[in-house]
């Protein structure tokens, strides 16, 4: 597959390329370049977040993620017993333990309760830090290998690093919920806690109209 650079090493602009594999993705992040990717499912979100990892050095690892599945939680669990990762949070949707109850379990298993936090998200990104290396990896993709078109954005930067912790940090002040035990009311009531700035969405019938059933209604709540 052809690739095209749009930028040189130090330039403001990112790095824009297909990738079949997490060590193309990360050829540019080498030199510090903000790199901008896309890919068709050749690899997954976890194959490159150990792309990166070779280049940082054990790091501590934030994962912000809709889903994930036992080989993914398998190949977290080897980074960090391993010493590649030396401290994992996962953010995870709170429909997780409801749509994966046996995922969530393993999860909690592997990482602990301390590890892990529910709340209303759709956000996929990943942090990798440490002494050196601030990586911010944002992304469309979930933890596993997806044969779709997906994209991703990585650059060294503590900025965004900070930026996004603090949404972790906001979560993780909370009171520590049991997954597979806890209502999604109370999850969603705290998420309304979570900073002013958090917006409610306007009524579903306001924007498809208002012959919506409520098992329409319901179904556009359960989109990932």
């Amino acid at each position: 597959m052809v690739v095209h650079a749009a930028s040189v090493a130090g330039g403001s602009s990112p790095e824009c390329r297909w990738v079949r594999s997490g060590a193309e993705a990360v050829e540019g992040l080498r030199e510090r370049r903000t790199v901008f990717g896309l890919f068709r499912g050749e690899f997954s979100l976890i194959d490159l977040i150990c792309s990166v990892l070779e280049v940082t050095g054990p790091a501590d690892l934030t994962v912000a993620t809709w889903t994930a599945a036992t080989r993914e939680i398998d190949s977290a669990a080897k980074l960090l017993e391993g010493g590649d990762v030396r401290s994992i949070r996962w953010l995870v949707d709170m429909s997780f333990p409801r749509r994966q109850p046996v995922y969530c379990r393993q999860m909690l298993d592997r990482f602990g309760a301390g590890a892990i936090r529910c709340t209303k998200s759709h956000a996929k990104f990943t942090l990798i830090q440490n002494e050196e290396w601030q990586v911010a990896l944002r992304t469309s993709a979930n933890l596993n290998k997806n044969p779709r078109y997906e994209f991703f954005e990585m650059s060294d930067s503590p900025v965004i690093c900070e930026f996004l912790s603090s949404l972790v940090d906001t979560v993780w002040a909370e009171e520590y919920k049991d997954p597979l035990s806890t209502r999604p009311k109370e999850f969603h009531d705290a998420f309304a806690t979570y900073g002013r700035e958090t917006q409610s969405l306007e009524p579903i019938e306001s924007v498809f109209g208002k012959d919506l059933t409520n098992k329409n209604a319901a179904a556009f709540e359960r989109l990932g």
